[in-house]
């Protein structure tokens, strides 16, 4: 699944030429997915809001380690540290030892993996809705939504 079916390109962002394609290419995209720290994107001139005028119907996914604002808004996510938070590294290990982090990059596959699946449901019901509105959305989500309660809540946001 990881993967699967992906084209990729590189794009030098702060080089005005590299902007112009990304528009190019955001002007036709019906789902744009960023995990840029906030605040990055607007200083590119590629957020949400100057997308929309290329493309008034765009999902817009926003992922972070811990949200658009508050206390850790501005920090980076590290699956590591959304370990550490989460407490799970207190369940692996050895009995009596030190906390260790889980083998694979947990939160990281869970958040690429979940996050698109609630764009792919958003896209669904914004076409349903396209004939009465013709607006995108915007929606966020964070590290910290896929390891505990928090998970579930990703569908049911933005």
């Amino acid at each position: 699944m990881l993967n699967r079916n992906k084209r990729s390109i590189a794009i030098n962002m702060k080089d005005p030429k590299g902007k112009e394609i990304f528009m190019k290419i955001a002007a036709k995209a019906d789902i744009i997915a960023e995990n840029f720290r906030p605040g990055v994107v607007r200083k590119l001139g590629i957020d949400y809001e100057t997308v929309r005028k290329f493309n008034p119907g765009v999902i817009y996914a926003s992922m972070s380690g811990f949200g658009q604002t508050g206390p850790y808004g501005k920090k980076g996510g590290f699956d590591i540290v959304a370990q550490g938070m989460s407490g799970i590294m207190m369940m692996t290990g050895y009995p009596g030892g030190r906390p260790a982090k889980v083998g694979i990059a947990m939160n990281d596959i869970a958040s690429g993996v979940t996050a698109p699946q609630a764009r792919c449901t958003k896209k669904v019901r914004t076409q349903e809705r396209a004939e009465r509105a013709k607006k995108g959305s915007f929606s966020t989500s964070t590290l910290r939504q896929t390891d505990g309660p928090e998970r579930n809540s990703i569908l049911l946001s933005g």
